[in-house]
């Protein structure tokens, strides 16, 4: 019996410590949220690279008006690409210009 006592009392102990390394998990996640709610206010999300949306980068961050520029950038990097087009195919379309 005395090892059974001891047993459950080792398990005891280790579950005590368990939850107290499981509290301060969320102590310190709980602290990064509050840390993020408040630099929301100052930040602006850009996107070097195509997103998947939900997956790379959630669309509550992807579409924050007034602070997400990643909508612009996809805009402009549409308007890059054509006009790059445009200015290499002017020769075999014949069109005067700088190619």
């Amino acid at each position: 019996m005395e090892q059974i006592a001891s047993g459950a009392e080792e398990a005891a102990g280790a579950a005590q410590e368990s939850l107290a390394a499981i509290a301060g998990i969320v102590g310190r996640l709980a602290e990064a949220r509050e840390r993020a709610d408040a630099s929301r206010q100052s930040t602006t999300a850009f996107q070097t690279l195509l997103a998947e949306t939900g997956v790379q980068i959630t669309s509550s961050v992807a579409d924050l008006p007034g602070r997400s520029a990643i909508t612009e950038q996809v805009e402009m990097g549409v308007a890059v690409r054509m006009a790059c087009l445009d200015v290499l195919t002017r020769r075999s379309r014949g069109v005067e210009g700088w190619a």
